[in-house]
């Protein structure tokens, strides 16, 4: 049939791993504009955004805070480090992926 088309599926990049994966598999960390960062399990919080692989082991590599420092054009917190770390414990405990 003329005229169907495929649905277009956003593509982002982790910031731990590299890996290029549709948007709905990533968990994104916002920088709001009020300072904290900002788990975004449901990416619709305003702000600049980093993208993290659902996985434990990729976002204990974010928690080391580089790569989202890098994307997030500001150096991370260590309480936020700790949020990101405490989310991969219980990862890794429950061993279930964060969801929206």
């Amino acid at each position: 049939m003329i005229g169907l088309r495929k649905k277009h599926v956003p593509l982002r990049r982790c910031v731990a791993c590299g890996v290029q994966r549709p948007k709905s598999e990533l968990v994104r960390i916002a920088r709001t504009p009020e300072g904290p960062l900002d788990i975004d399990a449901a990416p619709k919080a305003p702000g600049r955004g980093a993208y993290v692989c659902r996985t434990a082991e990729c976002l204990q590599k974010a928690a080391k805070g580089r790569p989202i420092s890098r994307s997030l054009d500001r150096p991370l917190p260590e309480e936020d480090a700790q949020r990101l770390r405490d989310l991969a414990r219980e990862l890794s405990e429950t061993g279930r992926e964060v969801g929206p």
